[in-house]
């Protein structure tokens, strides 16, 4: 038991902790706090960006990507907690134009921006919340939706470190949890 507890406060043990993926870090923190408080408002009201990007598969006709990127950007009129209460993000939506040759083959990026990470905790839900009544159907019921029409899915989020201009934005102003 010793060991145990030598090792659990050592320098190498604290280095563990920093190498933890996003996911896993998300998971301890779902686990310590319960997905009440891991889905609120409240929950680190900072911004935070949510960058998707998009591979459709071949099969996948110009109609269906278009109603992909209209269903896809609808939800930020639909998204909403237990009860109707509407909850604040942006949603940005554009076809990859790069000709740097490094776009993974991606087709469509998708950027939202919540204003807590509980906001982001409660839209994304599955797989990091598993209880329906701590996620969104909405953006539950868009990838299902979505799914038959995807190659590859990659998804970023990131706490705005540094920016060259304003980085708050609007609609984080003035909401009240």
């Amino acid at each position: 038991m010793l060991c145990v507890a030598f090792f659990a406060n050592s320098a190498h043990a604290q280095n563990m902790t920093a190498r933890l993926t996003p996911a896993q870090t998300l998971y301890l923190a779902l686990d310590k706090y319960g997905p009440e408080v891991f889905t609120d408002h409240a929950y680190n009201a900072l911004p935070i960006r949510h960058v998707v990007a998009f591979r459709y598969r071949i099969t996948a006709t110009a109609s269906e990507r278009q109603s992909v990127r209209e269903r896809f950007l609808a939800l930020q009129n639909q998204v909403q907690r237990p009860g109707g209460k509407k909850y604040n993000i942006s949603i940005e939506v554009g076809t990859q134009n790069s000709g740097e040759q490094n776009d993974l083959a991606i087709d469509d990026v998708f950027l939202v921006t919540f204003c807590s990470e509980g906001d982001r905790n409660f839209y994304v839900g599955r797989p990091i919340v598993t209880d329906p009544q701590f996620y969104d159907s909405a953006h539950d019921a868009f990838k299902s939706f979505a799914a038959p029409y995807l190659a590859s899915v990659i998804v970023l989020d990131y706490k705005i470190a540094l920016a060259s201009a304003e980085a708050i934005p609007s609609i984080c102003k003035s909401t009240k949890g």
